[in-house]
């Protein structure tokens, strides 16, 4: 499906203009009678003053009746037809809805037209019906598909008019490859507008590559049809409708918002209820077409209002990227960004058809534009909608236009936009037949990222182009998009990027939980037994008061090896479920298609996840040893006993920190993790997350380092934006694995330690020792060279910064825990720091960088041994000691051991890694940036 409306060109290109709807759709004041209009040569006259041309649907007498060129409907439910099939048609009826006596509304003066006996515009008396009643089977609507735009009904007794252009739905062999489309004129007012028809109406017949009968509907009512006529019709493209020849409904929004008219054509702006400091964060959406933004949307933007996003487009018509088209999406623009105070950058959100118009407007304005999303977007002309179509709207013949794709195609174009760094995100099925993949997002993805530009691609496998609720229900599409436009809005500094290099062993690393982590039940859920109900799932359905077509008691629920389930309804599956350790849990149960099923526990409804509707886990808590009773509905033939429990307020994790009020900070609106957009992370060695800064920049996916708390503060100080530039290993030594270059060799008590390049670790006159597969100063070299071919490829690996250049704005080190091991080491510590710092800032060229030490904290003050020894030398080297007095006011050490807790508070038991609490290693990171701050500080003093 090409959006909910499609291709559409002017008639006087189409070569329509003198026998289209001109002549067919006549203006009249409301409730005047339409004169009788002679159809146009090519028309067939199916009803008018000599006889009818309709023939019985089925075999048997007829009812209906013809006098003074009026066709009467039976009594009786018998319909009439044409003799011959039809594709694409115009078609003008006059009809008159018979009064009858009040009842239900479908019952009254109820007819309709069949067009190919499969799609029913419906007839029915719906004079006086109110907007907010109106259904989709009152008159106008297509039957139980949609409701007219505007209601046009005449009172009963009346005679009333359709007008209607129909191009039939194309077919490749059997498979469908574009729906069928109509536009229908209801007493001279538009109630459909190129329509896209996305299966059969009601009662119609099964679709197909055939041509199809035309239908007059007969339904119980006496209704009366004179000067019916039909004009076959070859239509490449929907002609669009002359300007003068229809009332158009003012454009209608699926949300609030406001319409307003630019340049002469509609536009739209849907605006958050709270105002922003400055600039306002926007989304610049098409196609803006006059059923587009549909209802299909609102997901999306209610989270982009609730993420204080506007949104906003404008009807340019099916310009197809044309110069036409993008110059009235400018003129939006200059109104939004200099009348409106909306940001400078936006976000492009583009549909569809929608592509070409966005990229078309945004290869040309490349430092306008924040991002751009595409829910299967066009970006190649020539693959839709073709050159014959396309070309009319660039004025050019399609062969001119064929030579002159290298200016008009968005693919060939993109140069600016990856110079800019502008980030694009698209999501596209690889069973698109409409807008093929390959032709569209994979190739611009694929020439964009070769240009360098930063983008990424979903590809929905067994995805169409269709209204599949998942195009328009992506949180990561969402979550792209407000990032996107926040950063738009964000204060625009030119000025260098701030890198810091952040390095150390583990604990730099990062192993702070962020939540509980799940694992797969079993011992936890007891005496499982599956009942079979018959029949489908039904959301209404009592299944605790039905009576079971069968019950099983089951061995197994849960493990790694589906449980094998009577077939035959609705499984139900009950039993206990008991925890070891008190506190809240999710539950997530099922795997693939069992996923799709409703479980309580107790009096709560942890999951579910049934057709239609968004996915939902509910926390529940559970006290430890007490059983509980548990039950599973599931919705689909698929059920299999698998699934997943996870305890959500494990001590010390990310989660259960925020889930108590503290570093709330750290979520976003809709309360999903939020990210920086003015800080970027980039992780070599290990922890090698490059991204925006979030979770996830530690050890894994699920944990943090100090970085996630450094990164806030020095974000916050900067206006430039910042990288945060990780280097680090875990298990690893000042003494031997990170020993800088230059340092010596050491005695300590009778043994030589080794310097740097040494492969002996240490040895003795009587004791020579072995040479290694490793030298001291290794992990230096190989975390120094990393980070280095990242600053030296700066604008390829960091394209939204390209051009800027970047200076170093400080060092932060955490490390110690493996010096500890060694006495020889931990009292060498503060000698070889010193070196450390020296080294850092002659390799990166930047002597007088501010340099933070985090202290090691295992154990808190109870510390004792080596370990305390290398804290009290990293404590030393800091500025203010004086003694090392090259390095007052630029180097400092924070003291972590007041940052430590205890195990009883964290989610594991594991020393030196602080026990994985994530709140150590936010406030350690938030420590650090603080000490960088003040650093700074003191050095612009």
């Amino acid at each position: 499906m090409l959006d909910l409306l499609a291709r559409r060109m002017p008639l006087a290109a189409s070569g329509l203009l003198a026998t289209a709807l001109g002549a067919s759709a006549p203006q009249a004041p409301d409730g005047d009678p339409f004169d009788f209009r002679d159809p146009p040569a090519t028309a067939l006259v199916l009803v008018g003053p000599d006889g009818y041309r309709m023939v019985p649907e089925k075999e048997g007498e007829t009812r209906w009746t013809f006098a003074e060129g009026v066709l009467t409907a039976s009594p009786l439910w018998d319909s009439l037809v044409t003799a011959e099939p039809y594709r694409d048609m115009r078609l003008h009826v006059e009809f008159r809805v018979n009064e009858t006596e009040p009842g239900e509304r479908e019952s009254r003066g109820n007819s309709g037209i069949y067009i190919q006996q499969r799609y029913e515009v419906q007839i029915l008396d719906s004079f006086g019906v109110s907007e907010d009643e109106y259904q989709a089977f009152d008159c106008g609507s297509l039957y139980r598909l949609k409701k007219p735009d505007e209601i046009a009904c005449q009172p009963a007794g009346t005679w009333q008019s359709y007008d209607i252009v129909f191009r039939a739905a194309r077919f490749d062999g059997e498979q469908k490859t574009e729906n069928a489309r109509i536009t229908v004129i209801h007493n001279g007012r538009l109630i459909h507008d190129d329509f896209e028809l996305p299966r059969k109406t009601g009662a119609g017949q099964k679709e197909g590559p055939q041509p199809g009968l035309l239908k007059l509907q007969g339904h119980h009512n006496e209704v009366a049809f004179r000067n019916v006529w039909i004009e076959p019709c070859r239509f490449d493209v929907m002609p669009v409708l002359p300007a003068g020849d229809v009332r158009r409904a003012q454009k209608k929004l699926a949300r609030p918002g406001k319409t307003l008219v630019v340049s002469g054509r509609q536009a739209f702006v849907m605006e958050p209820d709270r105002a922003s400091d400055g600039p306002r964060p926007w989304v610049f959406y098409a196609p803006t077409l006059p059923r587009l933004p549909g209802p299909e949307e609102n997901w999306m933007f209610e989270r982009f209002l609730a993420a204080g996003v506007a949104v906003a487009g404008i009807d340019v018509g099916e310009s197809y990227g044309s110069p036409s088209g993008t110059a009235l999406m400018q003129d939006l623009y200059e109104h939004l960004t200099e009348v409106r105070g909306f940001a400078e950058q936006p976000a492009l959100l583009a549909r569809s058809r929608g592509g070409l118009m966005l990229y078309s407007w945004a290869v040309e304005h490349p430092q306008q534009v924040g991002g751009i999303a595409g829910v299967y977007p066009v970006c190649d002309l020539t693959s839709y909608p073709g050159l014959e179509r396309a070309a009319p709207a660039f004025g050019m013949e399609p062969a001119e236009l064929g030579e002159r794709l290298a200016q008009h195609n968005p693919i060939p174009r993109l140069e600016g936009l990856a110079a800019a760094g502008v980030p694009i995100h698209h999501i596209h099925g690889d069973q698109d037949k409409v807008v093929p993949l390959g032709p569209n997002s994979q190739a611009l993805v694929d020439r964009y990222t070769a240009l360098g530009g930063p983008a990424s691609l979903e590809v929905v496998p067994g995805g169409g182009h269709d209204m599949w609720e998942g195009w328009f229900q992506s949180q990561a599409l969402v979550d792209f998009v407000v990032e996107r436009a926040h950063a738009g809005a964000a204060p625009r500094d030119d000025g260098p990027v701030q890198v810091y290099v952040l390095a150390g062993q583990s604990n730099m690393v990062g192993i702070g939980q962020v939540r509980g982590g799940g694992s797969r039940w079993g011992q936890e859920m007891r005496d499982p037994v599956v009942s079979v109900y018959a029949g489908a799932y039904d959301p209404e359905a009592d299944y605790d008061a039905m009576e079971p077509i069968a019950t099983q008691a089951l061995e197994a629920f849960g493990g790694v090896k589906p449980t094998p389930y009577p077939q035959g309804g609705t499984r139900v599956t009950r039993g206990t479920v008991v925890v070891k350790d008190t506190g809240e849990y999710v539950f997530r149960p099922g795997y693939a298609a069992s996923e799709q099923n409703v479980m309580r526990v107790g009096d709560v409804e942890v999951h579910r996840n049934v057709p239609g509707e968004p996915r939902k886990h509910t926390p529940i808590r559970l006290e430890a040893g007490v059983p509980v009773p548990f039950r599973v509905v599931y919705v689909t033939d698929a059920a299999d006993g698998l699934g997943w429990i996870e305890r959500a307020d494990v001590p010390g994790t990310l989660s259960t920190v925020v889930r108590e009020g503290r570093h709330t900070h750290l979520l976003a609106k809709d309360g999903s993790w939020a990210e920086r957009d003015d800080v970027w992370y980039k992780g070599v060695v290990t922890a090698t997350a490059d991204k925006p800064l979030s979770i996830g920049c530690g050890a894994g996916a699920d944990s943090i380092g100090p970085e996630l708390g450094f990164g806030h503060v020095v974000g916050d100080h900067h206006d430039a934006p910042v990288l945060l530039l990780k280097t680090s290993q875990g298990n690893r030594s000042l003494g031997w694995d990170f020993l800088p270059p230059g340092s010596e060799r050491f005695e300590h008590e009778g043994r030589t330690y080794a310097g740097y390049g040494d492969r002996i670790p240490s040895w003795t006159a009587d004791d020579p020792g072995k040479e290694v597969n490793w030298y001291a100063g290794k992990q230096y070299d190989d975390c120094v060279r990393e980070a280095k071919a990242v600053l030296e490829r700066f604008d390829e690996e960091f394209p939204q910064w390209a051009g800027r250049g970047y200076e170093i704005a400080g060092f932060v080190w955490w490390q110690g825990h493996k010096d500890g091991g060694s006495e020889a080491h931990a009292e060498r510590y503060e000698h070889n720091l010193v070196t450390l710092i020296e080294s850092l800032r002659r390799d990166f060229d930047a002597p007088n960088a501010p340099f933070v030490i985090g202290t090691i904290g295992f154990g808190g003050f109870a510390m004792a041994g080596n370990q305390k020894t290398v804290a009290e030398a990293q404590l030393a080297v800091s500025g203010e000691t004086g003694r090392h007095p090259a390095f007052a006011g630029n180097v400092k050490t924070v003291e972590t051991r007041g940052l430590w807790r205890e195990a009883n508070v964290s989610p594991r038991n594991q020393d030196f890694h602080y026990h994985g609490n994530a709140e150590t290693y936010l406030d350690v990171g938030k420590a650090l940036g603080e000490a960088v701050v003040e650093l700074k500080g003191s050095q612009k003093r």
